[in-house]
């Protein structure tokens, strides 16, 4: 393989992410958090980085075990470097949403050709559960 064509596949690459991280950008602005999950998941990462205790997430004083706490990770960096808003909260979701985009094409491009990945990442991203909730957090 050549450096063209590899460095012509991240370019396409990152123009998917760009592309995906435009579409995803109008549904994280002007709206607040959906309850029920959204408002929980959001306080469980404030309040980890108000207490720093970065080891067990707590939920109304009790350890919540339901979910890893990556997420809650992410949210408590985003919310100690843009304060308390609702973006902060959606930012990991986003770009887990972004990375696994990144990846289909990746992989797909690999496994069955340029064509085929770039297709798997397109169908991925505008997916209609994926428009929905890929900057939800």
């Amino acid at each position: 393989m050549t450096l063209e064509r590899t460095s012509h596949g991240y370019r396409r690459t990152g123009l998917l992410v760009l592309l995906s991280l435009i579409i995803f950008a109008g549904s994280m602005f002007g709206r607040e958090l959906l309850p029920p999950d959204e408002p929980r998941f959001a306080v469980i990462g404030l309040d980890m980085a108000r207490s720093g205790d970065w080891v067990v997430p707590v939920s109304a004083g009790k350890p919540y075990l339901e979910k890893p706490p990556l997420l809650f990770w992410g949210q408590a960096v985003g919310f100690l470097l843009f304060g308390k808003r609702e973006l902060p909260a959606r930012i990991p979701s986003l770009l887990a949403t972004l990375l696994l985009v990144a990846v289909i094409h990746r992989a797909g491009r690999r496994w069955f050709g340029e064509a085929a990945g770039t297709a798997g990442a397109l169908i991925y991203a505008s997916s209609l559960l994926t428009l929905q909730r890929g900057a939800w957090c």
